[in-house]
């Protein structure tokens, strides 16, 4: 089992392109396993339930810097996690420590870390997060891989498997490339409508040319909602703050 571990964590530090997204999905299996030889059918995960095959406790605590901590103990781990977050975030949250926890062994009755934490390991925990809530096994059972219609997929995405908008297009576009398209949060300032950093999602295989196209189809929509575009499917939906909308694109 620690071998394996090992293996893991080095094809996710060394590898890129398709073999890294091969690493991310056999890393997200391993630290699915014994959930799903019990709770494979339950849907979505039940996060304490799968915390606790990974030896880890979920406590909820407000007074915390950040949004979610994992502490090691000598018996497994606390995950102390801010409730007064959207469940979208609180789950990703949780999941992403829940990632962490692929980078210790148990030794000498304490939890000790195989590698040095760097900030790559912060990056792949954000893409084990995201696999660990929306795993493919659950994906094939809701039927997401014979689904055409993309605004369907995205609101099973949120609104069965409890992602955020951000994360259920990255999960929709990148991460299984159920469709081709864009999606992302965009606000308005000063009349122009701008791509909010870190919310937005592009299938990979986009060229540059490709993305700016339904970047500026996206604009052009915002500006003029009316606006149709027979080859492409848009989807929006109006944030709570900020004046802001994420807008999904998607080719017919």
């Amino acid at each position: 089992m620690e071998e394996e571990r090992e293996k893991l964590i080095y094809n996710l530090l060394n590898s890129k392109g398709e073999s890294y997204k091969q690493a991310i999905e056999e890393a997200s299996k391993f630290l699915l396993l014994n959930y799903f030889e019990k709770w494979r059918e339950f849907i979505p995960i039940e996060l304490n339930r799968l915390a606790y095959t990974l030896g880890a406790k979920i406590i909820p605590k407000n007074d915390i810097n950040g949004e979610a901590i994992l502490l090691p103990y000598r018996d497994g781990f606390l995950i102390l996690v801010k409730t007064n977050q959207h469940i979208g975030r609180y789950r990703m949250s949780i999941a992403h420590e829940l990632g962490h926890t692929l980078f210790f062994t148990s030794q000498n009755n304490k939890q000790e870390r195989i590698i040095p934490y760097s900030q790559q390991e912060e990056f792949i925990c954000f893409d084990l997060a995201r696999h660990l809530l929306a795993p493919k096994y659950h994906l094939e059972t809701l039927g997401f891989f014979d689904e055409v219609d993309p605004k369907l997929m995205f609101l099973k995405l949120t609104g069965i498997l409890f992602l955020s908008r951000p994360i259920a297009a990255r999960v929709m576009l990148a991460d299984h490339m159920l469709v081709k398209g864009i999606g992302g949060r965009w606000c308005q300032t000063e009349n122009e409508w701008k791509l909010v950093k870190g919310y937005s999602a592009a299938t990979p295989t986009l060229s540059e040319y490709e993305r700016k196209k339904l970047r500026s189809i996206a604009r052009d929509f915002l500006k003029h909602p009316n606006l149709k575009k027979s080859d492409y499917n848009i989807i929006f939906f109006p944030e709570i703050s900020d004046n802001g909308i994420f807008v999904i694109i998607t080719e017919k």
